[in-house]
């Protein structure tokens, strides 16, 4: 993930922020929404490792990180930064249940989520 103080550079290099920039804060994000905390999380959705990640939890109710790397061909224990990534950007959290660590969606990235796969489905469902 990009670092915001070098997004906020590439974004600003001129020290003012684009007219483009000032309508999403405005108008999309309310001026309440913070704009490289919500660029964060769209790209830890985009993230090739992240993203089938994030369709697997969308589709269960938790997964185990031994069941992820199975599911994603990967080590274990190359799994964690991109868990503390989804836990990070508030789309992913941890939770225990039978003595054992899950990871599943959080409330924010089903709503943020699953409405994008639903409309991946239909797309591939057209053609």
């Amino acid at each position: 993930m990009t670092d915001t103080s070098e997004r906020t550079r590439e974004t600003q290099a001129d020290g003012q922020r684009s007219l483009a920039r000032e309508r999403v804060e405005t108008e999309l994000l309310g001026d309440v929404l913070d704009f490289d905390r919500e660029l964060g999380r769209l790209e830890a959705v985009a993230g090739e490792v992240r993203f089938p990640i994030l369709y697997l939890l969308a589709g269960e109710d938790g997964l185990r990180s031994g069941e992820l790397a199975d599911l994603t061909g990967r080590k274990q224990r190359d799994l964690y930064h991109h868990l503390d990534t989804l836990e990070e950007t508030a789309l992913g959290r941890k939770r225990t249940r039978d003595g054992s660590r899950f990871y599943e969606l959080s409330a924010l990235g089903d709503r943020l989520i699953e409405p994008l796969f639903e409309t991946l489905r239909e797309r591939a469902d057209e053609r």
